[in-house]
């Protein structure tokens, strides 16, 4: 067998001395490779919350810190200092920035623009980290102390939500007309005044007391005598629903000045029953224009109102209130015996009438016998306003010894409504009244559980209905 060379020998030995170093060298370079600071992942880009600014939510505005520099020169010159400092602290340890830029080129090679992104947002976060406690130190100043104000006050960005609710349905443009035609009624039934026609020697008389006003004044009146005009045209009434009564034709007796103004001195002669459309004809004959002429005229204006009871509507549709309701109102029986004084005047003719038949001994005396506290009411189920507030009904009575009723009970005073009248006559008929030693007369007065100043209104959106309604008003509209 051969020897081996010297040369062989001395790369044995070199490979045998050198493994050893190249093996630490190699395991020395992955690790410094393996610290070299890298892009977080994209979970720990946002930032943790700031103490100061807990319950603010986040928004595509600037960072808090430049509020602070914005409204403190101090933090601003604190915090660009700091970010330069430390730079110039890494520039300084050339072997740490060389292997910095190492992995930096390696990250960004593999990683493409979104880790540099994410660098520079990491960077900017530990600035935030960094400028904190100095800030924290100053944040009792008056100046931040506005600026933490103005952030809290200024309202945040809430995204709108989607109501999972349908939305409400649009008004209907027929129910919207019919309310208003409803109302309108309303007005003019509130004005309701009754119709009394007057005789023909009525009125006579009253056009002779008109004109006789201007007559006894002479010249140019002197010769005045009163000429129909019919020529206006008649006074509207859009809602056309059934009113208590049709109204009548208005008359009004107007003079006409010599240079066409009209005299304010207007007499209605005739009433249409409805002081909303005597009030229309009065506007409408001070408005009209009248033939000129060289002295002064007297005219008969006659004006009539758009109404037709044949082909007015009833009940009124397009509105929501209970049949019952519309009964009540149908049941009007005008002002006639509701005020006070007529039912004063109705009460002394009963009595009157019972005295002079000696039914009773005295009619001033059966006058004391007026029974006011009488528990029951007529009830009003659910209270809606109406156009014309009722009155308290008084019913004459003729009483036997036992209590009972001797014959029919005489209605002294009217509630206005035939319906409020009937239930206050079945009340008066259910009374037990006392027992006396000779019949006795008694007035009895019922009140109508009614309240016009908490009443639902007419122009309510919806109304609070009971359920009792038809039954209560069944046996009063047969």
């Amino acid at each position: 067998m051969s020897k081996p060379s010297a040369l062989s020998t001395v790369k044995r030995s070199l490979k045998r001395y050198l493994l050893p170093f190249m093996l630490l060298f190699s395991l020395g370079l992955h690790g410094m490779i393996l610290f070299v600071p890298t892009a977080p992942d994209e979970d720990e880009l946002l930032p943790p919350p700031d103490p100061e600014e807990e319950g603010i939510t986040v928004t595509k505005t600037a960072p808090p810190t430049s509020q602070r520099s914005t409204n403190n020169p101090e933090t601003t010159s604190t915090t660009d200092a700091r970010p330069r400092a430390n730079q110039s602290a890494r520039t300084a340890t050339p072997s740490g920035n060389s292997v910095q830029a190492s992995g930096a080129a390696r990250s960004r090679e593999t990683s493409g623009n979104l880790r540099a992104n994410n660098r520079r947002a990491t960077t900017s976060n530990a600035r935030r980290r960094e400028t904190r406690p100095a800030a924290n130190q100053r944040r009792n100043s008056p100046q931040n102390a506005s600026a933490r104000s103005d952030r809290t006050n200024s309202s945040p960005v809430v995204p709108p939500l989607n109501n999972p609710n349908p939305p409400p349905p649009a008004p209907n443009a027929g129910a919207v007309a019919g309310r208003r035609q409803f109302l309108s009624y309303a007005d003019v039934f509130a004005t309701y005044q009754g119709l009394n026609p007057l005789t023909a020697e009525e009125t006579a008389e009253r056009q002779s007391i008109w004109l006789s006003s201007f007559t006894e004044q002479g010249n140019p009146y002197s010769n005045l005598k009163i000429q129909p005009l019919t020529e206006i045209e008649p006074i509207p009434y859009e809602a056309k629903i059934c009113l208590p009564n049709a109204p009548e034709m208005a008359e009004l007796l107007v003079l006409v000045e010599a240079d066409g103004t009209v005299n304010s001195d207007i007499m209605t002669l005739r009433s249409s029953g409805y002081r909303q459309f005597n009030q229309a004809a009065r506007a409408m004959a001070e408005q009209h224009t009248y033939p000129s002429q060289d002295l002064p005229q007297a005219y008969l204006v006659q004006i009539m109102v758009d109404y037709d009871p044949a082909g007015c509507q009833w009940p009124p549709a397009g509105t929501d209130l209970p049949d019952d309701y519309f009964a009540v109102l149908e049941s009007y029986v005008g002002p006639t015996s509701t005020t006070l004084s007529e039912a004063r005047h109705n009460q002394a003719e009963w009595l009157n009438s019972l005295a002079r038949d000696e039914a009773i001994a005295s009619a001033e005396v059966a006058a004391e016998n007026v029974l006011e506290d009488l528990a029951d009411r007529v009830t009003y189920p659910d209270n809606i306003c109406l156009p014309i507030e009722p009155e308290e009904a008084r019913w004459g009575v003729m009483v036997n010894t036992d209590g009972h009723l001797q014959g029919e009970p005489q209605l002294l005073r009217s509630t206005g409504y035939a319906v409020f009248d009937d239930r206050a006559k079945a009340l008066v008929e259910d009374f037990e009244f006392p027992t006396a030693a000779t019949p006795q007369a008694y007035v009895v007065v019922v009140q109508t559980a009614y309240n016009g100043v908490n009443c639902q209104p007419l122009t309510s959106q919806a109304f609070d209905l009971s359920d009792s309604n038809s039954v209560f008003y069944a046996s009063f509209l047969r």
